[in-house]
């Protein structure tokens, strides 16, 4: 192996939807709201796919991992592969599946010496499936891997796992100098200001793990960062990419509430000017902290509610919210200009047509600023998937894009599930209760933010 590598980090990005394969844990989403041809469904489709994009940190990560080793490095988002670098790492995920494999027969044929690498979350639960493909597979966080494992050191065949890191503090910030950043938006959040993802924390300890898929990558025991080093992040965004829209990608950001207290004091301490959003569970948000949050830039917050019927959620494994901590937290965000974008899940293995027209009825009640319905997915290296593999009727990965029903569900057909989730997006943004309450208050204050 060469002292110093041309490396290319792809990210292959070949269909007409909103995909982002940082979402479903690193597994992918795309925006195919509907199958059939609804004009309401197709037109939040196009409105989507130039409305959410989002850059993957790992990306971010590794690009300054390698060029602190020394080596050449390309970002690569786009369906066009230059094919002269010494060492291809693209990243492979469920929505893209077929373009990505694509991609890797290209870069083959053109460049038979190359070395070709797969990373991301599919290579890592179906690595030795995936290793006939490629010269080596990278099982776990990527970033980690490299940073601990120079990679002119490596001998890049088989599958090439890596140890969890604990203090995540140790990696470097992630470098964004190599990518076009003006393309990565999250409109519904942030208007048309580029957005800059940062992580807090890896791991999640929730028991919905069951079917998501965020823990098998960075595990169910929460590694925090210390607060002063992302304050430190945050000032090094300003001052060099002169970022001002933070979208935290923790998969529950709030769960230390205390540790974001702080975090918020030291925001509004330093006078940001940043809007910023994160994900997180109801439970883990109280009136005092989302004020606290609200003062430090807080616009958004993206919650899973999933189902309103008890038995449901408990054989989904989904710790539960009592309605009424739910209505109060939504409430309160709502109506101090912190949107809400509340998702929903149809399809769960006790649903029928009933529970999920109640799960409609309840999401039109809650009246969040935005709504997202999705389809119960079983991806691979989950317990979900494990417990339904037999009754899975395709294995072809690019359905698994959380709007496809992928098993033989014991209550509802096919078409049961499309006919309620085109009913549940047409019905709930055309109603006047949304589009005047939640849409013309939401642009108004927009526009008032920005100006």
């Amino acid at each position: 192996m060469k002292d110093v590598l041309k490396i290319s980090i792809v990210d292959i990005q070949n269909n007409q939807l909103a995909t982002n394969k940082t979402m479903a844990g690193g597994f992918g989403t795309s925006s195919a709201y509907s199958k059939t041809n609804n004009v309401i469904l197709n037109t939040l489709q196009k409105i989507k796919s130039k409305s959410v994009r989002i850059p993957l940190l790992e990306f971010g990560y590794l690009a300054h991992i390698f060029e602190s080793q020394g080596h050449s490095v390309d970002i690569v988002y786009s369906a066009q592969v230059d094919t002269k670098s010494d060492v291809f790492l693209i990243y492979t995920s469920l929505v893209e599946f077929k373009n990505e494999m694509a991609c890797i027969k290209h870069i083959r044929d053109n460049n038979p010496t190359a070395k070709v690498g797969l990373i991301g979350l599919l290579p890592t639960v179906l690595s030795e499936e995936l290793l006939i493909l490629a010269d080596f597979v990278i099982k776990g966080e990527p970033d980690t891997f490299f940073y601990l494992n120079p990679i002119n050191k490596l001998k890049l065949d088989g599958v090439l796992k890596g140890d969890i890191l604990q203090d995540i503090d140790e990696l470097p910030f992630p470098k964004w100098n190599k990518f076009n950043m003006k393309q990565f938006v999250h409109k519904p959040f942030f208007s048309n200001k580029t957005v800059y993802p940062v992580l807090s924390s890896r791991g999640c300890p929730f028991s919905c793990k069951y079917y998501c898929a965020y823990p098998i990558f960075a595990g169910a025991k929460v590694r925090y960062r210390d607060v002063d080093k992302l304050i430190e992040e945050l000032d090094y965004l300003r001052n060099t990419y002169n970022a001002q829209a933070i979208l935290f990608r923790d998969p529950t950001f709030t769960l230390n509430k205390k540790r974001i207290e702080e975090l918020c004091d030291k925001m509004i301490e330093k006078k940001y000017n940043y809007l910023w959003a994160c994900e997180t569970h109801p439970t883990c948000l109280t009136t005092q902290l989302i004020d606290k949050m609200k003062a430090a830039g807080c616009v958004a917050i993206t919650i899973g509610v999933e189902s309103r019927t008890e038995d449901v959620l408990v054989k989904s494994h989904r710790f539960d919210t009592k309605e009424e901590k739910l209505i109060e937290m939504i409430n309160y965000c709502e109506k101090n200009n912190v949107k809400i974008m509340a998702g929903y899940i149809f399809g769960n293995l006790n649903d029928t047509i009933s529970s999920i027209k109640n799960t409609i009825n309840y999401a039109k009640l809650i009246n969040t600023s935005y709504a997202q319905f999705t389809i119960s997915t079983p991806y691979p290296g989950t317990e979900y998937y494990k417990d339904i593999k037999d009754t899975i009727t395709t294995f072809d990965w690019e359905n698994y894009d959380t709007y496809t029903l992928v098993f033989k569900h014991k209550f509802l057909t096919v078409t049961d599930i499309e006919t309620l989730k085109n009913k549940a997006y047409s019905t709930y943004y055309l109603r006047p209760k949304w589009l005047f309450k939640r849409y013309l208050k939401n642009k108004v204050y927009d526009l008032l933010n920005r100006r």
